[in-house]
């Protein structure tokens, strides 16, 4: 008989492997998702990983891009004393009471009514930002040069007027052409002119709705006061220089930035 302790370690090598083979085949696959047993003994969840940040298109997050700047072109409001001179404010009497020498009867602007009238301003827009400039010359060919000299093709010019009364009433009106300049009729008449197409006439009046178009070129305005002036402490007229609609809010307003003002108020 062959003695037992031959057989001692294969017995042994067999007793340790068994229950490796038998824990193989019925082994349960772990999650991933699952941390190791917590010290407590319970099974612990990984958090989600956090969703992966999408990048948005260009035009969702930076908006419309900024818009171009508006160009700034040079503009003034002149008085002809000799020659021209740039004025931001300008004084003269204003007739005060019915009898005043200053006063003269308008008997037709409007037919069948005496208005009383006075001419307070005559004001020159010149596209320059001199105090004193000159034009030599023809003064059509010089204005024209200017004009384009600044760079002004395809701009217009239009007015503003605000009256403001002695209680603290500021009324407006934005002016484009002829049909606007009765807004403010209680208190002062506006005339337009265009000085460009006149320049070598003699005498020549204001444009009128019926010849205003495309060509005209509105560079002077004349304020004349009416009977309503006592009401008023001072009229701001504003001169500017603008291209389409888009120059303007919903109200009309002018919304740009190249103009002048001259505070037009009594000495």
């Amino acid at each position: 008989m062959k003695p037992l302790f031959r057989f001692f370690p294969v017995c042994l090598c067999l007793a340790l492997l068994c229950p490796l083979f038998c824990g193989c085949a019925g082994e349960k696959k772990e999650d991933p998702t699952l941390f190791p047993a917590s010290l407590t003994g319970e099974r612990v969840t990984s958090p989600a990983p956090p969703p992966k940040s999408e990048k948005k298109e260009t035009a969702e997050t930076s908006g419309p891009p900024p818009a171009a700047p508006r160009a700034v072109y040079p503009v003034g409001v002149y008085v002809q004393n000799g020659g021209y001179s740039r004025v931001s404010s300008f004084t003269s009497r204003w007739p005060e009471g019915e009898n005043d020498p200053l006063w003269r009867r308008d008997t037709w602007t409007y037919p069948g009514k005496t208005n009383l009238i006075c001419d307070v301003g005559y004001f020159v827009v010149l596209p320059s930002n001199e105090e004193h400039p000159v034009l030599p010359g023809a003064w059509d060919a010089a204005f024209l040069a200017e004009w384009e000299k600044a760079g002004l093709a395809g701009m217009k010019t239009g007015f503003s007027l605000e009256a403001v009364k002695k209680d603290g009433t500021v009324l407006s009106s934005t002016v484009l052409s002829p049909e606007d300049t009765f807004s403010l009729e209680e208190y002062f008449e506006l005339y337009l002119y265009d000085d460009v197409a006149h320049a070598h006439d003699a005498w020549y009046s204001h444009v009128t709705p019926a010849e205003f178009g495309e060509a005209t070129r509105l560079t002077s305005i004349k304020i004349t006061l009416r009977e309503g002036c006592r009401d008023l402490k001072e009229i701001v007229l504003t001169a500017f220089y603008y291209k389409d609609e888009s120059d303007f809010d919903a109200e009309g307003r002018y919304t740009g930035s190249n103009k002048a003002s001259c505070v037009v108020s009594p000495s």
